[in-house]
């Protein structure tokens, strides 16, 4: 035999022996999965492939350390991102922004689920945070876990009125919006001037709007109550919408309804009508009840100042 023909032949056996070994090895695998089943599925499979948007907390600029390392985490520049959070927890180790930003670095490393349970165990360890609890449930959402969700913003809406700094109110804000994404913004507005009160209520009433507006809730509930103890309707009218919540309109409704009595001067009933009408249409449900309140507002006997209001209002929102 020749050389070649030598090689030839130890080569069709190294051939032989390898179609063997891959032979075998495919059986295994058969019988591997026959036993066993297909590979499972990734548990992160089909989730978004970035995470919710981050907040930047109030008075932040733009250059500022916190503002830069939440634009490199929207920029999906998770290394770099994972990197300025982690600067930032070592210098405050309980700023719940920055703890919350290097979780939610995670979300390609670790996956969706790892970066929920983290931040589950975050909010567990500060319940007093609206900002991890807001998103939290921004993560629940993108993971499908919508019951847990709404609790989560539930939990920041209440967090963050009790903490009443700027940050944790417009979290507050943003958790209630999206408990009631069909409504307006978190309060009515409150249509009652300086001129329809006596002048002792007038100071109040100024602040009050001003905490409505900078959704200082705790600062407007103690402009309400000093409002609330006044002998005018008026007043007190302007004490029960300064405290409106979203998702609560049944309940101011009730509440105005003795302003509403045949037994009230005109002014005072037209302008509770026109407050009922707003705390429904605010709340995004039974538009035709909250324009048929408007209607209301402007009957015959409705004052000139609530006719107009109610009349420029439902040309907005009823026409």
């Amino acid at each position: 035999m020749t050389t070649t023909e030598q090689q030839a032949v130890r080569g069709d056996g190294t051939t032989g022996r390898l179609l063997v070994a891959l032979l075998v090895a495919a059986a295994l695998v058969a019988v591997a999965w026959w036993m066993t089943g297909p590979a499972p599925t990734p548990v992160d499979a089909g989730l978004p492939k970035s995470p919710p948007p981050m907040t930047v907390p109030v008075g932040a600029g733009d250059d500022a350390p916190i503002a830069a390392a939440i634009q490199r985490l929207d920029d999906d520049d998770f290394a770099a991102a994972t990197s300025a959070f982690t600067t930032l927890v070592a210098a405050t180790p309980e700023d719940p922004v920055a703890q919350t930003g290097l979780i939610l670095s995670g979300w390609r490393s670790d996956g969706p689920i790892a970066v929920e349970r983290d931040l589950a165990q975050l909010a567990d360890e500060q319940p007093e945070s609206a900002y991890v609890a807001l998103h939290l449930g921004l993560v629940r959402i993108l993971i499908g876990e919508n019951d847990d969700a709404e609790a989560s913003f539930a939990a920041a809406v209440a967090a963050g009125r009790a903490a009443g700094d700027p940050t944790s109110l417009r979290t507050a804000r943003l958790a209630d919006d999206l408990l009631h994404p069909d409504g307006f913004r978190s309060y009515v507005p409150v249509l009652i001037q300086a001129a329809d009160l006596p002048s002792a209520d007038r100071p109040a009433l100024g602040r009050l709007l001003t905490d409505i507006e900078r959704e200082d809730r705790r600062g407007a509930a103690t402009e309400a109550k000093r409002l609330a103890a006044s002998t005018s309707p008026m007043a007190r009218i302007a004490a029960l919408v300064g405290q409106y919540e979203k998702g609560k309109e049944a309940a101011l409704q009730v509440q105005l309804e003795p302003y509403v009595a045949a037994t009230q001067p005109a002014p005072v009933r037209s302008r509770a009508l026109l407050h009922q009408a707003l705390a429904q249409l605010w709340s995004g449900s039974d538009r035709d009840r909250g324009c048929a309140l408007l209607d209301r507002a402007m009957g015959p006997t409705a004052d000139d100042g609530s006719k107009r209001l109610a009349a420029s209002i439902s040309q907005r929102l009823c026409q």
